[in-house]
């Protein structure tokens, strides 16, 4: 396997190699865009045949190497620690701690690579199939119901509830809610204590796939089953089929919550090395 910085943007080379790639058509605006704007591509050859390409992204405070790979075939040739030493000899300058490969395509890569070498750590996919009872808790003290909240709101409570985040986690929380925002058929459950704001769930509803995307409570409140409460709340109020999230498998006080309430473990969505 050989790693090739893609030198050569000209239109004419970029329009050879998507056709190489022969990509589904809900792909191809999203790989030329990469192709022109990404300033660390890659290609991946195996016997002098390109066969994907990886988009090497550093994340400088965090430590952290973004690696997105796509392939297309030659699996068992494509090699973690390969893309780990080219990673290190091209960036050398760098203090860089942790190294995370997504599927670009959501393909087989990720779980390939899990097998070719125990991770750190996994991001995995959950999903959940069934509509809950509507079962809502509001008591004296704690109301949980869907609400309108501002964007600052939102930064402040998971900026708070997420304090201890682990640093290869991904996007800042500033940057994911304002993503979370646009999308148009969104929802927000909040959990408030004598009024005071404690927890969200967040979620969103594209087509028929409805996402979880967040969960979050205040630390002082875990371990008093208010986290369930809400997450079963925010089922009850949604009654979408189904819901699916991803959770960090060292997280596993959340992976046990999701699974409490019916998730199951379907895909591996990126994987993690420390190096």
């Amino acid at each position: 396997m050989i790693i090739e910085l893609l030198e050569n943007r000209s239109q004419e080379n970029i329009d050879k190699i998507m056709s190489i790639l022969n990509l589904e058509e809900k792909n191809i605006e999203r790989t030329k865009l990469l192709f022109s704007k990404a300033k660390n591509l890659c290609l991946i050859k195996c016997n002098s045949e390109i066969t994907g390409f990886i988009n090497f992204k550093i994340v400088q405070d965090k430590k952290v190497v973004y690696c997105p790979v796509y392939t297309m075939s030659y699996l068992d040739e494509i090699n973690v620690q390969s893309i780990i030493e080219y990673m290190k000899i091209k960036f050398s300058q760098k203090e860089i701690k942790y190294c995370v490969f997504l599927d670009f395509f959501e393909g087989e890569i990720v779980s390939h690579f899990s097998m070719q070498k125990k991770p750190f750590d996994r991001f995995i996919g959950m999903s959940l199939a069934k509509h809950f009872p509507m079962n809502i808790m509001d008591t004296d003290d704690i109301v949980i119901r869907l609400e309108t909240l501002e964007y600052n709101e939102l930064v402040a409570l998971h900026q708070k509830a997420f304090r201890d985040e682990v640093a290869y986690a991904g996007e800042e929380w500033e940057q994911l809610l304002k993503d979370f925002l646009t999308y148009t058929d969104s929802y927000i459950v909040t959990c408030r204590k004598s009024g005071e704001l404690i927890g969200s769930c967040l979620g969103y509803q594209k087509e028929k796939y409805h996402g979880l995307y967040s969960l979050c409570l205040l630390e002082e409140f875990h371990g008093k089953g208010l986290g369930f409460k809400l997450l079963e709340s925010y089922l009850s109020l949604t009654q979408a089929d189904p819901y699916h999230l991803g959770v960090f498998c060292s997280n596993i006080k959340a992976k046990n919550l999701y699974e409490k309430v019916g998730f199951v473990e379907y895909t591996t969505e990126f994987i993690i090395y420390e190096y």
